[in-house]
């Protein structure tokens, strides 16, 4: 006789709200202080949609197909959700807290001062950040028969943040297409991304799919190599190409051996950057490639890099408590442990939110008011049966672009004088 799975039992999360960290179009986000029933205590983010969005059905449906489906996406470099809550009667995601700044702050900050990002940090934040884009794509969760096929649809410098210790973490898949049975919202009258980091066919009314995310993420590449932010590249092609060769033709020293590793940088990005999506590199090929190059280059690595780039920004390592700050906001959340994904074990599960993009703290100094929370276990709708087929990858990308053979972290440490070839065909 099969036992029946234990039943996971109701517990109390105890959340005091710190400090307001970031304010975006649909919600804010706050560090906070969880503590469970057992007394253990973590510091979270707690993002909270703006009251004047509680009446729109599609910004509160993707908020609760985020968190279901970032529930089951377990990476490293993919941010965590950890439940599913309502503030004031307003929809809420509790997740990890990273202490960080993101790409954006960091580009121009450095900028400011005279600086760039060093060149073996840089490839591995985009390594890293095309392994995330690469899971959310292509991994199957432990718990389904195929893979989601997540698309994340607003990749920008923004929405990729370093932590304190060299951690890479990409953020906001709020905007996410991905292959469910049941998830609520669809794209409907909004358009959602960033203008600039989107794509010629997803600027031409496309929806988007793989290679938009990993055009996007070329873009970030070379604003990253350039120390600067880029204006928004034309549609037609021969515009686009030109202006990307413009680009490329000025980049200053990538920090790789020699002119063929120059060359194979210069090719990786034109690989990214096509205005042809059908001549665009997959993420899982853009790892290697990045990983290379980062094995090779010259000047920080990213754990020394991120320490010494707080400092010079002024980010100081958050040490706040509770009795210390004043107008913090304590609310107690009856959560179940099926609000929380499981422990990774085994091959990568996926796991990431839509939040997140620190400013320095700003205390919030509002009256203390009464917050009331109900739980909303993210288990509730499964994201899709054994038997459903509508998470195979679409046709062009199956048949036409298949990923690359090499296996993420096979790529052995290359020496000078064999540059990695990106070939948006191999397969």
């Amino acid at each position: 006789m099969t036992p029946e799975p234990a039943r996971r039992t109701d517990q109390r999360l105890e959340i005091t709200l710190l400090q307001e960290r970031s304010a975006g179009t649909f919600a804010r986000v706050y560090l906070a202080e969880a503590r469970g029933s057992g007394g253990l205590s973590r510091v979270v983010a707690v993002k909270v949609i703006k009251e004047q969005w509680s009446d729109s059905a599609e910004i509160l449906s993707r908020s609760r197909d985020e968190a279901r489906l970032l529930s089951r996406l377990q990476h490293r470099n993919i941010l965590r959700v950890e439940a599913l809550a309502q503030v004031d009667g307003q929809p809420a995601l509790v997740m990890e807290f990273v202490d960080g700044v993101d790409l954006r702050e960091l580009i121009l900050g450095l900028a400011e001062r005279g600086e760039r990002i060093p060149p073996r940090s840089l490839y591995t934040v985009l390594a890293a950040a095309a392994s995330a884009l690469a899971a959310a794509y292509e991994e199957i969760p432990l718990t389904m028969s195929g893979p989601l096929r997540v698309v994340h649809r607003d990749i920008k410098p923004s929405n990729i943040m370093i932590s304190r210790q060299g951690e890479v973490k990409v953020l906001d898949f709020g905007t996410a297409r991905f292959d469910l049975t049941e998830r609520q919202a669809s794209t409907g009258a909004m358009r959602f991304g960033s203008l600039k980091y989107m794509s010629p066919e997803r600027r031409d009314g496309a929806r988007g799919d793989h290679p938009s995310d990993v055009y996007a993420l070329g873009l970030v590449a070379l604003e990253m190599l350039l120390g600067e932010l880029l204006p928004v590249l034309p549609v037609g092609t021969a515009e686009h190409d030109a202006l990307l060769e413009d680009i490329l033709g000025r980049l200053p020293d990538p920090g790789l051996p020699d002119a063929r590793w120059d060359d194979a940088l210069k090719q990786t990005l034109r690989g990214m950057v096509a205005a042809d999506p059908a001549r665009r590199l997959h993420a899982s090929q853009v790892v290697p490639l990045f990983r290379s190059f980062a094995d090779n280059a010259t000047g920080e690595s990213l754990e020394v890099f991120a320490s010494r780039a707080m400092a010079l920004l002024g980010h100081d390592p958050v040490t706040a408590r509770p009795e210390e700050i004043s107008g913090s906001r304590v609310f107690t959340a009856a959560t179940t442990s099926s609000d929380l994904p499981p422990p990774a074990t085994g091959r990568p599960r996926l796991s990431a939110s839509r939040t997140m993009v620190p400013d320095p703290a700003i205390v919030d100094a509002a009256t203390p008011v009464q917050v009331s929370v109900t739980a909303d276990p993210i288990d509730e709708a499964p994201l899709g049966s054994a038997g459903d087929d509508s998470r195979s990858a679409p046709a062009t990308l199956a048949r036409e672009r298949p990923p690359s053979p090499v296996t993420a972290g096979a790529l052995p440490v290359r020496a000078a004088t064999d540059p990695p070839h990106p070939d948006p065909d191999a397969g």
